[in-house]
């Protein structure tokens, strides 16, 4: 895929990055039926092979016909790019619950993701304990600052054990800030707000 040269090119530009009185914090639980969750399925109709598809758990218990669109994540799809500076993306760890939450809109690409993640763990670029390229639940806490204007200007994301996954998220973070999906009204210079990245397969 033609996002996975700018993967590669960032991974190598990230540094480790604390901010002031950061402490590690523990991650908070998902609801489970608002949890997108991906599986391979077999399309109807067709011997072909099976495809990925992500969409919220309580869609999966639901007849075709009673999925809404808003339930499937397959078709979303973000260009990811190089970030405009290479410290813009970094690594470390925050106590991310006493950062005000990243309000967000627009919907995340589990399924882009989900894939690329699957990609790696089956050729062992990630080795991760616990998670495979047939099964895996990866958490990602992140973090984003804003300038004055509301633009983004840094994204601190916690190490997930596996350099080219970091790199997706973070740039994912700056795909979809500049999509317009982050929404923080008037922040001052500095300030940090948190979110997190969930990629499941089953």
């Amino acid at each position: 895929m033609a996002y996975q040269h700018f993967i590669a090119a960032s991974a190598i530009a990230f540094g480790l990055a604390v901010p002031q009185a950061a402490l590690a914090a523990p991650a908070q639980a998902v609801s489970d039926g608002s949890k997108v969750v991906c599986r391979e399925v077999l399309p109807v109709g067709t011997i072909l092979r099976k495809q990925l598809v992500c969409m919220g758990r309580a869609a999966w218990n639901k007849s075709i016909d009673q999925r809404r669109e808003k339930d499937d994540f397959s078709r979303e799809y973000l260009r990811l790019k190089q970030p405009q500076r290479p410290d813009m993306v970094q690594l470390g760890k925050a106590n991310w619950d006493r950062l005000p939450t990243l309000a967000a809109r627009g919907k995340v690409p589990y399924t882009q993701l989900a894939t690329q993640t699957q990609e790696l763990l089956r050729k062992g670029a990630c080795n991760i304990p616990g998670q495979s390229a047939t099964k895996f639940d990866i958490d990602i806490r992140y973090g984003a600052m804003f300038d004055e204007q509301g633009q983004i200007s840094r994204v601190l994301v916690e190490d997930s054990q596996c350099e080219m996954l970091n790199a997706l998220a973070g740039l994912t973070v700056l795909a979809r800030a500049e999509r317009g999906d982050f929404k923080v009204g008037k922040p001052s210079a500095g300030t940090w707000y948190a979110d997190h990245l969930t990629l499941t397969l089953e």
